[in-house]
């Protein structure tokens, strides 16, 4: 089976043996020095869909206030709705008050499920282990 290869900065497809993106530039040799927070953060714009969620998913168990700008941007022109709620969800883990607020924002979002989820999620502590326990539970 072989593999694919990205390029962490632009998401361009290489073929794994090269140490710089020939799309962008990028020293895909600096990436494997970065922390594992900003791995999980560069990871947000995956093309693949489960890593994306992953590393949503992630970021909101570390309670990454880094998360928060990328959330937010990512909310900007994202129309996949597992996405969306999974960074409800990691937001609501987040629990800091940028989070809270983009949650905030997420309670007026177009789609109905988004919205419901994020004023259910409004409703509870935030940063509160509650999120894990009740996370099955949520529309």
């Amino acid at each position: 089976m072989k593999l694919t290869y990205f390029c962490p900065d632009c998401w361009h497809e290489t073929d794994g043996q090269v140490d710089v993106c020939p799309n962008c530039g990028y020293d895909l040799s600096a990436y494997e020095q970065l922390p594992y927070e900003q791995k999980l953060l560069c990871a947000v714009r995956h093309p693949v869909q489960d890593i994306r969620l992953l590393a949503i998913q992630l970021l909101g168990q570390l309670r990454s206030a880094a998360a928060v700008p990328v959330f937010q941007a990512v909310l900007g022109s994202e129309e996949n709705i597992f996405v969306l709620r999974e960074i409800a969800w990691a937001l609501a883990q987040i629990g800091d008050p940028s989070s809270q607020k983009l949650l905030e924002q997420l309670a007026s979002h177009r789609l109905p499920m988004v919205q419901r989820l994020a004023r259910d999620l409004l409703a509870l502590p935030m940063g509160g282990d509650k999120h894990r326990h009740q996370r099955g539970n949520s529309t």
